[in-house]
């Protein structure tokens, strides 16, 4: 068992801001920017929202492989402190699927 989310008018808010990156063939390497914190909020709002989910996903898409979805850059907020802030290189499953993440990506986000 595990958890399984699902879109609900009469629920919490959700947002989550996306551009495409780059496309390869019927696949998109897809930026994701979450401006709340839900539960598996990215994952349902790629199934839900834009009708594709996240390759490999087990719960919200088609299992298979590996789950490309990959958290590049976090920034947790702390009042009165500085950010937490981490950043991570695309594994080596995303180069598999012919993915690598654009240098003008940075600048654009």
């Amino acid at each position: 068992a595990g958890w399984r989310m699902v879109g609900d008018p009469s629920g919490k808010s959700a947002r989550t801001r996306w551009r495409v990156l780059q496309r390869r063939g019927q696949r998109a390497l897809v930026l994701f920017e979450p401006e709340t914190g839900r539960t598996h909020q990215i994952r349902v709002h790629a199934a839900e929202g834009l009708g594709t989910p996240i390759v490999g996903d087990p719960v919200y898409g088609k299992a298979g492989g590996p789950m490309l979805l990959h958290a590049w850059k976090l920034r947790v907020l702390r009042d009165g402190k500085p950010p937490i802030e981490a950043e991570a290189p695309l594994p080596k499953s995303f180069a598999a699927a012919g993915f690598a993440l654009p240098e003008t990506a940075d600048a654009a986000v």
